[in-house]
């Protein structure tokens, strides 16, 4: 992709750039009220000076209409399942290191699994006596540097790549079938998500110094936990 980008944009401003930019800004922010309105103004002013180019990948790959229609049909489509799959597990670390292209198909492939269920971990924290003990989920992706606040990867240059109908063609209907044979067959899914609850092998859970480690007032909820959620 850094191929075809210096190829088809000559006049933008590189990656390494632009994430040096949005870096300086975090970093000479931080802590600032405003932080946030910064990052986005920054943002949408670099993005003038950075066109996506996805949508050359597959006319480079494909000379002909119909196969270069197919692979941009099955990258949609594969775009489509992978991010509602990956938001009802939970699947966090999306970025562009682990999610691969097949070059002959189109089709996207993700790697790199290990934060996901978004490493649910369920606390109980000690409000006022009014409001009495309220039991609370925090992600794990959430505590990162930069916290993963999105359901699934969605950029620029993901969208460009799917034609001039955007999100709201192919993707949108795949979504919508994706999600739909996921709540059809919500039962098999928790049957194979039931393994990992008691898996001895790996923790799903964040140890609470991790959130807040200055806090004494914090009691983990034990893996057996009734409350919905607990896995």
């Amino acid at each position: 992709m850094f191929i075809v980008f210096c190829r088809y944009n000559k006049g933008d401003i590189s990656p390494q750039e632009f994430a040096g930019k949005m870096t300086k800004m975090r970093n000479d922010n931080k802590g600032s009220p405003t932080l946030t309105s910064k990052l986005i103004t920054l943002f949408l002013s670099l993005r003038e000076r950075y066109k996506p180019v996805m949508r050359h990948f597959f006319t480079e790959k494909h000379k002909m209409p119909m196969s270069w229609f197919a692979m941009r049909l099955n990258y949609t489509r594969s775009v489509a399942t992978t991010s509602i799959v990956g938001h009802i597990l939970g699947l966090g670390d999306r970025h562009i290191s682990n999610i691969l292209i097949d070059s002959s198909t189109g089709e996207v492939v993700h790697i790199d699994l290990g934060i996901a269920f978004e490493q649910v971990c369920l606390f109980l924290f000690s409000f006022p006596s009014f409001l009495g003990h309220c039991l609370t989920c925090v992600h794990k992706g959430k505590l990162l540097p930069v916290p993963e606040c999105v359901p699934f990867r969605m950029t620029a240059d993901m969208v460009d790549g799917m034609g001039t109908a955007g999100t709201q063609g192919v993707f949108q209907r795949c979504a919508e079938e994706t999600l739909r044979v996921l709540r059809d067959d919500s039962e098999v899914v928790l049957t194979v998500l039931e393994v990992f609850k008691y898996d001895p092998l790996h923790s799903w859970c964040v140890h609470r110094r991790s959130l807040c480690p200055h806090s004494s007032s914090l009691s983990m909820v034990p893996p057996s936990s009734p409350f919905p959620g607990a896995y």
